[in-house]
């Protein structure tokens, strides 16, 4: 190492692993979900990166990284710079760094956005290490990391109480070596939102890059980018709105719901023929399991045996976070509940292919 520094466009750095959805017709690289970002294998004293942002209402946040660890997290500025990541590293140890947005998009602010352009460094770029699995998260707050972040009696809507790199999507691809990608948004749902209107859910924004910010309206390349798992934390804003109704209309709004979710996990494999696709519900309530239990023995009795649902532990009262969300050690829980079904579901995979 010279200790002179050097500049890199982020899309020519060819060890990088790029992370997230993104459309690659665009300059840079748009961070558009949570967890989408960069990573890099490493020996330096200092990096850098280049962010451009903007917003009217919250920043995003920055996370970073070092061989799994969160070490800094930081709200991104409005325009372009260069942003300190590590300082004062020693030089002759390798890391890997990973550099991700730690915040979802705020539908409200239509000036949102956070585009990566160059790295800059003193250190030797190595081939990054290979992750065992690729897998998706689709959810809502839960899978945003919202409360995560922050003191327990904050409940005020804010980027700064949510952090994907503590959530439990961050913690199972710790524990499987996995590359994560993100499509979460708070308060969203299969068939509606928390407060019952149909035009946020899911279903509606999958197809896209991220059709809920800027510069993300494209259709997603899923040919170019297969995972080998899905995995949807989703239906506690159904069953916030579906509590709302009785007696008829919650009936029908209940299959609505059910058949929303069949659906959708339709949807999902058209886009992933080749995925483990996991139904995973119950950190924050389960009045609607057996809807979302129901919808997929329906699709797996219709011949796709490698959809499957996982019941999530309950968050208890004394583990709440902000927002009163789930804690770091609810999430944990749910780490591992969906750790130990997707690996018997990857095993019998394999089996059913050997």
């Amino acid at each position: 190492m010279s200790g002179l520094l050097w500049e890199k466009d982020i899309r020519q750095v060819e060890p990088a692993r790029l992370l997230g959805r993104f459309d690659p017709r665009q300059p840079g690289l748009a961070m558009h979900w949570t967890g989408s970002g960069v990573e890099l294998r490493i020996r330096c004293t200092t990096l850098d990166m280049e962010l451009e942002s903007d917003y009217a209402m919250q920043s995003a946040w920055l996370g970073v990284m070092v061989d799994g660890a969160p070490v800094a997290r930081f709200a991104l500025a409005r325009g372009r710079r260069f942003y300190t990541l590590l300082a004062g590293m020693d030089g002759t140890v390798a890391h890997t760094v990973t550099i991700v947005r730690d915040t979802q998009p705020v539908l409200e602010d239509e000036r949102l956005f956070v585009r990566a352009y160059r790295i800059r460094s003193d250190g030797e770029l190595l081939e990054p290490e290979r992750r065992a699995l690729s897998i998706e998260f689709i959810g809502n707050s839960l899978t945003s990391g919202e409360g995560l972040i922050g003191p327990r009696d904050a409940m005020e809507w804010r980027t700064i109480w949510l952090s994907g790199m503590e959530s439990f999507a961050m913690e199972v691809c710790r524990r499987m070596n996995a590359q994560g990608r993100w499509l979460s948004q708070s308060g969203w749902g299969a068939y509606w939102s928390w407060d019952g209107n149909r035009e946020n859910r899911l279903p509606r924004i999958y197809d896209a890059v991220c059709a809920v910010e800027r510069g993300g309206e494209a259709p997603y390349d899923f040919e170019q980018n297969p995972v080998d798992a899905v995995v949807l934390n989703v239906g506690t804003n159904d069953a916030s709105a579906l509590s709302r109704l009785e007696g008829g209309e919650r009936e029908r709004a209940a299959a609505a719901i059910r058949a929303a979710a069949v659906d959708f996990l339709r949807q999902i494999r058209r886009r992933n023929p080749e995925a483990v696709i996991l139904w995973a519900y119950g950190m924050c309530g389960g009045d609607i399991a057996p809807l979302l239990r129901s919808a997929v023995q329906e699709v797996r009795h219709s011949g796709d045996r490698r959809v499957g649902y996982v019941q999530l532990p309950p968050c208890p009262e004394k583990g709440l976070g902000s927002r009163a969300h789930p804690g770091r050690g609810n999430h944990i829980s749910a780490a591992l509940a969906v750790t130990r079904r997707l690996k018997q579901a990857l095993s019998e995979q394999r089996g059913a292919k050997a």
